[in-house]
């Protein structure tokens, strides 16, 4: 079954990425669309812009029963011959509000903080209890800076760090020892007491179609924390596919895996044999989900420029160290929105080109064979109009085109009229392919200027 999920995504991925590749460049750009942010359940899939603090808002459940061990499961039962309780069932919510702010297009720097909620029934032979504790995790401060981002392709590269500002010593009452509280084990612990090196990278493709990419990230603990241990180290992955239906609503899939190694050191005040959670060795492992979902993104009215993505997570496949429970289900909800994304122009502010065929030709005069070659008869010239004189850029065919170099002269002879804005003609180079690099604009008689398309923005 996880070999027919994993061939059916990747030709999913090859069908969507391959969909009339030939006509990418012509019918798009980096524009704001559904698909173009990553599925509720991943962070950092975007830079903001410069000067743009994009803010969000992800709320996770997680929830985890049956016990495994590798990908066998075993009955409670046979877990209470070896320990003194087995955990039969557990929930876990992380909410995580991260902040992000490009400095430039091309890098962001950010925070993460996350708050951390476990609820674990644990059980002996003759009583169960319900475990419960939550608090702060470790704060996280990432950097990222873009690889490509020319369109149709945006890639870039992260590195952060773990603060240890969870806490590691919590403690609850367990049904093994009723009425006396103790330090809980290490999977429900918020902190990690240790800082951690964050790298990740991601690559995203974009067409008219949808979205497809891929992310990856890895957690490395530094040294010891204060009760001599640390979390294994940890890696997760995720390929993930959008369909944008709309320019409000996009539909999403990803396979997601996590892998982590088995707690090092040991604490102390824990007893390996109270429960595998108890037990270093009985923690880690490879989990494998299909989380599905939508992105709405609000294009006007009252919520305009927020967003909301929403995913459910359907565990395929697991793998774990010692008996330890699997995922059962999951959900996640993303909330989204950028404050001071530079944007194009307003309509006011920009010319926009009109395009018309070219004028028949005025009948001239035969001409001496010596005499030089005349531009054709232009009957109004960019000089004075508002948007000539305040250096604005022009819009033509969905594209500025900003002022670029000084006056010029060219030969007239190999210019062919393209548009024309506020009855000014708009001339390019005969032959020039579509879009237009540059545009020439007749600001008086014998007088030229040219205007070259503005570079699209890395947006979000």
């Amino acid at each position: 079954m996880l070999r027919s999920t994993l061939a059916g995504l990747a030709v999913g991925a090859a069908l969507l990425v391959g969909a009339d590749a030939s006509a990418q460049l012509l019918d798009m750009d980096w524009t704001e669309r559904p698909d173009a942010y990553a599925p509720a359940g991943m962070l950092g899939d975007r830079l903001p812009g410069a000067r743009a603090l994009d803010i969000q808002l992800r709320m996770e459940h997680n929830a985890f029963r049956d016990i495994l061990v590798g990908r066998d499961e075993i009955a409670p039962i046979r877990v209470l011959q070896d320990w003194d309780m087995v955990a039969l069932e557990r929930t876990r919510q992380r909410a995580t509000l991260e902040l992000m702010f490009g400095l430039t297009d091309a890098f962001a720097f950010g925070v993460r903080a996350p708050f951390v909620r476990n609820s674990t029934t644990f059980s002996t032979m003759d009583r169960q209890a319900l475990v419960t504790n939550a608090g702060v995790g470790d704060v996280e401060l990432h950097a990222m800076a873009a690889v490509h981002r020319t369109w149709p392709v945006r890639s870039h590269v992260g590195l952060g760090v773990a603060l240890p500002t969870g806490a590691v010593d919590m403690s609850g009452m367990t049904p093994d020892m009723p009425g006396s509280a103790r330090v809980l084990p290490y999977d429900l612990q918020p902190g990690a007491g240790v800082v951690a090196i964050l790298p990740s990278v991601q690559v995203a493709l974009e067409n008219r179609y949808g979205t497809t990419g891929i992310q990856a990230s890895g957690r490395v603990h530094v040294g010891e924390n204060d009760r001599d241990w640390r979390p294994g180290n940890a890696f997760s992955g995720h390929l993930f596919m959008q369909s944008r239906l709309n320019d409000w609503l996009g539909l999403s899939a990803r396979l997601s895996m996590e892998s982590s190694a088995t707690v090092f050191g040991i604490d102390s005040s824990l007893d390996p044999f109270a429960s595998p959670l108890h037990f270093p060795n009985a923690t880690g492992g490879t989990r494998i989900e299909i989380p599905v979902g939508m992105n709405l993104r609000f294009a006007s009215g009252g919520l305009e420029g927020h967003r909301l993505k929403a995913e459910v997570i359907v565990p395929v496949h697991s793998d774990l160290n010692g008996p330890q429970l699997r995922s059962n289900w999951g959900a996640a909800l993303t909330w989204g929105y950028t404050l001071g994304r530079p944007e194009t122009p307003p309509p006011a502010r920009v010319a926009y080109v009109r395009t018309t065929p070219p004028p028949a030709p005025a009948p001239v005069a035969p001409r001496a064979q010596e005499e030089a070659p005349r531009c054709p008869a232009i009957a109004a010239f960019a000089a004075g109009r508002s948007w000539y004189e305040d250096d604005l850029p022009i819009r033509f065919e969905d594209r500025n085109y900003s002022r670029a170099g000084g006056i010029v002269a060219p030969d007239c002879t190999r210019l062919e009229q393209v548009g024309i804005i506020d009855d000014v003609p708009i001339f390019v180079i005969t032959g020039s392919p579509r879009p237009f690099q540059e545009l020439m604009v007749p600001v008086r008689e014998g007088s030229w200027q040219g205007y070259r398309m503005e570079i699209a923005r890395v947006r979000g």
